[in-house]
């Protein structure tokens, strides 16, 4: 006896052996479920967070705004760099800027990001273009910036979005 539970054991030379423990059965405690809303967190991820997308392409707009609303975040939107110039000097600050390569004003959206940095130096930046210029997305890259090439679907915005914010919390967690 163990616990005061029965064992037994079978075995025939050849065929192998069989064991088992006899438990009484008793009722479970009730244990209250979590009542956590995970189908709310999947969908609402970005609550609370500031985004900034710039593109001279309304539709583009109005669906990345539509897709970023959905996952819980405020965006603004903007579609040339002087409004883009007048929401910086007014120093309202985002979590996330979305910025087109190339606008139609023949300013580069990489400018914008190394202009808006000046002033506001914790942020994500993130370029988005139909522009396929290896030299582009390095040059991205190498100013500390995300590169999304164009067309940009959520399961990819969501999964740069995400990674980014990883390495930044984990950056913030490590220290100067």
């Amino acid at each position: 006896y163990l616990l005061n539970h029965e064992i037994n054991m079978k075995s025939a030379p050849g065929r192998g052996s069989c064991f088992s423990i006899i438990v009484p059965r008793c009722k479970a405690a009730a244990v209250k479920a979590d009542t956590y809303d995970f189908q709310t967190f999947h969908k609402r991820w970005l609550e609370g967070i500031q985004i900034l997308c710039v593109d001279d392409d309304t539709e583009i707009l109005n669906a990345t705004k539509a897709v970023l609303e959905r996952w819980g975040s405020h965006v603004t939107c903007l579609q040339d760099a002087n409004k883009f110039d007048e929401i910086t000097a007014s120093g309202q600050d985002f979590d996330v800027v979305l910025m087109d390569y190339q606008l139609n004003d023949n300013h580069k959206g990489l400018d914008l990001l190394k202009r808006y940095r000046q002033r506001h130096d914790n942020f994500l930046g993130v370029i988005v273009t139909a522009e396929q210029d290896r030299q582009v997305e390095e040059n991205t890259v190498c100013l500390g910036f995300k590169y999304l090439a164009k067309p940009v679907e959520p399961a990819k915005l969501r999964a740069t979005l995400q990674a980014a914010f990883i390495d930044r919390n984990l950056a913030a967690e490590a220290g100067p």
